[in-house]
């Protein structure tokens, strides 16, 4: 009703106009060519309007015939560009779920619909075909990656992943150094150049990373202080190391010896002490033995009561009964060592257990199923679990502070460059 009504509006509006200009006096003449066209003024008017309308439906008529096919290209660039991010999300999920087949397939999908992403098909393509052992095409897409700026620092986590993975150190500390110029201030960056560094013997400059780390990232002040301490001491100053971190086995039985040899045994008993509580360690009660007051030392019995004294700071640690054992057997008290060695036995049955028994009671059949005990404590690298021959700054797997004086049980070897999203985006 409305829409009638105001139609007729409009139509009578458009009656009265005419009307109007038709009522207008006057003539135009026109000449051009030797013609001449003469008119009244209204119906000029009312002719020149007509024209301009018929010009701009033949002007609208044009731009939608001309328009049509970018239209059509229009919709048809809408439409793969939502196939190529579906194809995309589909892609990356099936690189986390580690299923080759199906993330090709959509690798190639992601390629073919997604024209302009920003580097985010060369990504999935990359972890594609890392997932699939082709490492050379991935290391492509990866570059390719990280020479767009959007995706740059993706490109280089993705490159420096993969050169960890393959151990290639030196690469991985130029592509760190890279990411640590552009990004001084993330916390991942700074600590994959440290780690490289410490792994390169750099411990002056991973100090000064160090103390960024303290600024950007979540490591406590104890932690910090720990990880100085290694350095000073991979550097050689013990003191300095002992100050930062006396609770430290490796700095503990390399500063309590030089104690010993200065004849600072005072000192270097409560060390051992401190030490021994948290962690018994063989070479830790042959420095209390060397500690012993001369009058105890001419005196078997003695020595076995002073040996015992260290014991008893950490009497229900297995590993505690072994080493006063051994100690004690050295000091050819058999008796009394027995008695200790069966308490270790008891409470944790390792292959040293089993090689003493043996000693003390060679007919007890102590040797017969000695490969199925537990391996006795050692220096393992608490992140691969892998035995080192010695404690060392940087273990044989080349982590830093990685190596700890315990039972290798205790560590089980675990993948820890394992590739995936969740490593390029944490």
């Amino acid at each position: 009703m409305i829409a009638t009504f105001w139609f007729l509006i409009k139509s009578v509006l458009f009656v009265i106009a005419v009307t109007w200009l038709l009522s207008l006096g006057g003539h135009i003449t026109i000449d051009f060519a030797g013609y001449s066209l003469s008119m009244p003024f209204g119906i000029f008017i009312l002719s020149a309007i007509l024209m301009i309308w018929i010009l701009s439906v033949i002007g609208r008529f044009l731009a939608i015939i001309l328009g049509t096919p970018q239209q059509l290209l229009g919709h048809s660039e809408i439409a793969n560009h939502k196939k190529g991010m579906q194809a995309l999300a589909y892609g990356l999920s099936a690189v986390a779920a580690g299923d080759a087949r199906m993330a090709q397939y959509y690798a190639g999908r992601t390629t073919r619909f997604l024209t302009h992403d920003f580097g985010l098909s060369d990504l999935l393509t990359g972890l594609t075909q890392r997932l699939n052992g082709h490492d050379k095409a991935a290391h492509q897409s990866f570059l390719k990656l990280m020479n767009q700026p959007e995706t740059s620092v993706l490109g280089l986590k993705a490159l420096l992943q993969t050169a960890l993975d393959k151990n290639d150190i030196r690469y991985a500390r130029i592509l760190a150094t890279r990411a640590y110029n552009q990004n001084p201030k993330q916390p991942w960056v700074i600590e994959q150049l440290y780690n490289l560094e410490l792994r390169h013997k750099n411990y002056d400059s991973a100090l000064v990373l160090l103390d960024r780390l303290v600024r950007y990232s979540d490591l406590t002040k104890t932690e910090i202080k720990d990880e100085k301490a290694i350095i000073y001491m991979a550097q050689g100053n013990i003191e300095k190391a002992y100050k930062y971190d006396p609770y430290s086995l490796p700095i503990g039985l390399m500063i309590i010896g030089k104690w010993i040899e200065n004849n600072k045994r005072r000192k270097a008993m409560n060390a051992i002490k401190k030490l021994w509580i948290d962690n018994p360690h063989p070479k830790l009660i042959d420095f209390w033995i060397q500690c012993a007051p001369k009058k105890v030392m001419n005196n078997p019995l003695a020595m076995v009561s002073w040996a015992e004294n260290l014991y008893r700071l950490n009497a229900d640690n297995p590993a505690s009964a072994l080493y006063a054992g051994q100690t004690i057997l050295r000091l050819g008290q058999k008796d009394q060592a027995s008695r200790f060695i069966k308490t270790a036995m008891d409470g944790y049955p390792t292959m040293d257990c089993a090689r003493v028994m043996h000693q003390l009671d060679p007919m007890g059949g102590w040797m017969d199923n000695i490969a199925n005990l537990k391996q006795d404590q050692t220096w393992v690298c608490e992140k691969t679990g892998r035995i080192n021959p010695k404690w060392m700054p940087v273990s044989l797997d080349g982590y830093f502070n990685s190596v700890v004086w315990d039972y290798p049980d205790a560590h089980n070897a675990s993948n820890l460059n394992q590739f995936s999203i969740d490593s390029l985006v944490s």
